[in-house]
């Protein structure tokens, strides 16, 4: 299962889009996404989705909600058998799945690690750090959860990727001087 949030929130699975429901379904999956594998609490999810708005049930509707999308998100899974991948746990709800899943957190890992291929600014330093810059340049193919980006916690984490892709940028066009690829790298620096 691939989970997409550049250009917006886009689950396929074997290829075909998964049907998540809607605007407010969608966004507890963000907000779950975008945290990375930790859990968060009950009362921060509702606070996240419906900020001042909250209704007096939406503890209740968040319950529907994350049922909801257990069943788009494990389509197999019997009745009563326990969830595997949105998963309650006493500190709160989480998205138990591997980091390369979700093109964010992928794009963050693969800058990380041409930033630190890049540190000692040699040419085989650079050559280590030019395929993860590259490929996590090409996972930004728009602007994160476009949807929601009217939401503080969106706006938040789209600075926080902003400053990481003028990173990433920054290492690329380093790592393309050390090549000698001048002539690539000018379209960057632009």
């Amino acid at each position: 299962m691939e989970f997409e949030l550049f250009g917006g929130l886009v689950v396929r699975d074997g290829g075909a889009e998964v049907d998540l429901g809607g605007h407010k379904p969608r966004a507890v999956l963000a907000a779950l996404l975008l945290e990375a594998g930790r859990p968060i609490p009950a009362d921060r999810l509702i606070d996240l989705v419906w900020g001042d708005d909250a209704p007096t049930r939406a503890a209740t509707s968040l319950q529907a909600y994350a049922s909801n999308l257990r069943r788009a998100l494990e389509p197999g899974r019997r009745p009563r058998e326990e969830p595997t991948v949105l998963v309650t746990r006493p500190t709160g709800y989480v998205v138990e799945i591997p980091r390369a899943a979700v093109d964010v957190l992928r794009f963050e890992d693969l800058a990380a690690q041409g930033h630190g291929a890049l540190g000692p600014g040699t040419v085989e330093a650079a050559r280590r750090a030019t395929p993860p810059l590259d490929e996590a340049l090409n996972l930004v193919t728009g602007p994160l959860l476009p949807e929601l980006a009217h939401e503080p916690w969106v706006v938040d984490a789209a600075a926080r990727l902003a400053r990481g892709r003028a990173q990433a940028m920054e290492d690329r066009v380093t790592a393309g001087l050390l090549l000698g690829e001048h002539a690539a790298v000018v379209p960057m620096l632009e």
